[in-house]
């Protein structure tokens, strides 16, 4: 029988096997989408529009080779899986725009929290401890979510001491309009980050799209050439996929 020694090795063995595991699977990173064809997206798109052209020619032909009608519906929805999905371009506008509104956001509340901050700083004074309560006064230099913070700062010494300061031009409104702007920029902080992490994600899902869609052209391209190899060199060539970095036509995947 073992001994309580070497069954306690025999635990911890295990446990650390299996802590290794674990922890190996939370720290694999996922594995990078490879796109498979050389050629631009719109490149592809055309050459598959040409391949649907080709696979209605030549539908006797390719229905020998198991070629069905759902087969063919299947190639047209991953067409236009492909086709009806945002370009680079689209996304990238999209990310531009979001920055734009984050901006000039920002800029309209750095403009109010200036107006709020000088009518303390006349009224208690710089260096005082009441003045200091309205928070970092370099907004410039503040990062977005420092500006966020200090705005919530600002709003709250802003209503504290609102009898003090009307005299000098603060108001209930202009504290309300510091709410609702730090807000809006807050907003925009989120939209921005989410157009950025949205255009990260439909690149890789674009690709395997793609991807997809390159495997069903491939395929069809080497059925249309195999079938027309001794028949007809003008159709055979139709089959060709060229790659449009090289001039050379595509090896098949």
């Amino acid at each position: 029988m073992l001994s309580n020694i070497h069954k306690s090795k025999i635990i911890i063995i295990f446990a650390s096997f299996y802590l290794f595991t674990i922890n190996t699977t939370i720290m694999a990173k996922k594995k990078e989408v490879i796109r498979k064809y050389n050629f631009s997206d719109g490149y592809l798109k055309q050459i598959s529009d040409n391949t649907l052209i080709l696979l209605d020619r030549d539908v006797v032909a390719f229905n020998d080779m198991g070629f069905t009608s759902t087969k063919r519906s299947d190639y047209v929805q991953t067409l236009k899986n492909f086709a009806d999905y945002p370009s680079d371009e689209q996304l990238e506008g999209i990310k531009i725009n979001t920055t734009e509104v984050k901006t000039v956001t920002r800029s309209e509340l750095e403009r109010i929290m200036r107006t709020i901050g000088l009518i303390a700083k006349i009224v208690f004074k710089e260096g005082t401890g009441k003045y200091k309560e309205f928070g970092n006064t370099d907004l410039t230099r503040q990062t977005d979510e420092e500006l966020i913070r200090n705005a919530k700062i600002m709003s709250v010494s802003a209503t504290k001491y609102l009898t003090d300061l009307a005299s000098d031009g603060l108001t209930s409104l202009k504290i309300q309009t510091l709410d609702i702007t730090k807000q809006t920029f807050d907003d925009a902080i989120d939209a921005q980050r989410k157009a950025i992490s949205e255009r990260d994600t439909a690149t890789e899902a674009r690709i395997e799209l793609g991807n997809v869609l390159y495997e069903l052209v491939a395929k069809y391209s080497e059925i249309g050439k195999n079938i027309w190899y001794d028949n007809n060199e003008a159709k055979y060539n139709d089959y060709i996929i060229y790659n449009t970095s090289t001039g050379q036509p595509e090896p098949i995947i």
